[in-house]
């Protein structure tokens, strides 16, 4: 048998079919649209929707203050622009200057002067709400030691304005507690990678991936419908090499779009190794299935269904709900589930490849014995 020729006739078939490719597509780009739809989210939670409306200087200082002080993706806006922004998830909160607020501190008073609206469930409320309170405080003290100072000794216009710099200097770089940025060692990175590599995005397309197997799945089928297989061992072939030719091009090519998913997702690829021994065991399933199947239009029922079930049960769509916590070992015998806790840093890589070739080998072992079956009654019939 010339395996390599059979591996590059299925690589040119694999494309010519519209409608794997089309769902290998679909697979990409669906995952990558949530992959940038989640970092949106992400940065959503810090935005703060800024609405000035104060007629003095003050305003622009303390917006000043709260960005410097928090480090929040501060967007100064309209009120109305704000609003939909916080219905629609794109800010977390609104921070409303009043037209008063200059004045009212410079009158040595800080109440009604500024409105802070937050989404019931942000759960960075302190993180926005005490830069707001400490540089209203700031500003306020500002103000009020200015206005005493004048009433008391009086203070001309160079020495007020010395004094504004100097407080300002103190504000930025007289804090007492010193804050020493954290080196990461490489072994932390790595590991934080790891663990960021359980989005959303990478672990949609890993639960797409089975479906996407057993659609393109029709090879398979042809083998034991046309008596392909019977030729092949007739000829002294052997059918897992036949099979695993058959099998290498999706393989590759799956293979590569998660690695775009991934890099895109984490800026890593430590994800990619746990995939292709997860796409293996995917591969051992759809040989599986096919194998019971009588055609396309069952595959066409069973894929999704399949998938589906695979994908929940593994925890690649959603987490295990507290309740399925005792089929925790029941589940490990699914390849989605050893990629899962590769995502969240745990599992064995080991364990991972052998739950794999297990299902590789009860593919090839099924499909000998549907052949086998199958030849029997046509001899019979015979």
């Amino acid at each position: 048998m010339n395996y390599p020729s059979l591996i590059l006739m299925r690589a040119k078939a694999l494309f010519r079919e519209a409608g794997s490719t089309i769902i290998l597509v679909m697979m990409l780009v669906v995952s990558l649209v949530i992959v940038i739809n989640e970092r949106d989210a992400e940065k959503s939670n810090f935005r703060l929707a800024v609405v000035n409306t104060d007629s003095g200087e003050l305003g622009k200082k303390l917006i000043d203050e709260v960005r410097r002080e928090a480090g929040l993706d501060v967007v100064l806006t309209d009120e109305e622009t704000a609003d939909r922004w916080l219905s629609t998830g794109r800010a977390k909160c609104k921070f409303y200057i009043r037209e008063n607020f200059s004045e009212t501190l410079q009158n040595g008073r800080f109440e009604n002067i500024v409105e802070l609206t937050v989404v019931p469930d942000n759960p960075y409320t302190a993180n926005i709400s005490e830069p707001v309170i400490n540089g209203v405080l700031k500003l306020w003290m500002e103000e009020k030691t200015i206005d005493d100072v004048r009433s008391l000794v009086g203070m001309t216009d160079e020495t007020e304005e010395e004094f504004r710099r100097k407080t300002a200097e103190l504000w930025i770089n007289g804090s007492s507690i010193v804050v020493r940025d954290h080196i990461q060692t490489k072994a932390e990175e790595t590991e934080e990678s790891t663990a960021a590599a359980s989005g959303r995005g990478a672990k949609l397309f890993a639960a797409l991936t089975l479906f996407y197997y057993v659609i393109g799945g029709m090879w398979m089928v042809s083998y034991g419908r046309n008596h392909l297989a019977e030729r092949i061992l007739q000829k002294g072939g052997k059918l897992y090499a036949v099979y695993l030719c058959q099998a290498i091009p999706s393989l590759v090519v799956t293979l590569i779009g998660f690695t775009v998913v991934s890099a895109v997702e984490t800026g890593g690829l430590t994800a990619v190794p746990a995939y292709f021994i997860y796409s293996i065991g995917c591969m051992g399933m759809t040989l599986i299935i096919c194998s019971f199947s009588g055609g396309m239009i069952s595959l066409i029922y069973l894929a999704p269904v399949t998938s589906l079930i695979a994908a929940l049960f593994s925890g690649l769509i959603t987490e295990l709900p507290a309740w399925a916590a005792h089929l925790e070992n029941v589940m490990r015998i699914l390849p989605g589930r050893w990629l899962v806790l590769s995502f969240n840093g745990e599992g064995s890589p080991v364990l991972a490849c052998l739950v794999s070739l297990m299902w590789v080998v009860c593919g090839i072992g099924v499909s000998y014995i549907r052949i086998a079956l199958k030849k029997k009654k046509n001899m019979d019939e015979n």
